[in-house]
């Protein structure tokens, strides 16, 4: 099989329907927010439909940003309202999401 290299902005809705779908889509990871654990261009997680038991502290999911951008980040903290706290491993500042923006949980990782 031939591999193809585009960045995740140029597949993010055929990311998003295939999960919807249920399925496992593998996606190399780029960017330095989840070093240690997640190396850029060396990793690949397997992304999948996500379901509430997923979303808890640790646990690493894809979400959605308001710009539409798509990033890679651990839960933090679940706050009483629903909404979470997300950090990448390697960075100090979490942001704020809500339930609707996530994307896919992190099935497992390679």
């Amino acid at each position: 099989m031939e591999k193809l290299n585009c960045s995740v902005e140029e597949i993010s809705d055929s990311i998003e329907n295939l999960i919807a779908e249920g399925a496992t889509v593998p996606l190399c990871v780029s960017g330095s927010s989840m070093n240690p654990f997640l190396i850029s261009r060396r990793d690949i997680v397997y992304l999948r439909k996500h379901t509430e038991n997923d979303l808890r502290t640790g646990s690493i999911i894809l979400f959605k940003r308001i710009n539409s951008s798509l990033v890679l980040h651990r839960i933090k903290k679940i706050n009483s309202d629903g909404s979470m706290l997300l950090c990448g491993d390697a960075q100090t500042k979490c942001e704020k999401i809500e339930k609707s923006q996530v994307v896919a949980c992190v099935g497992e990782c390679s």
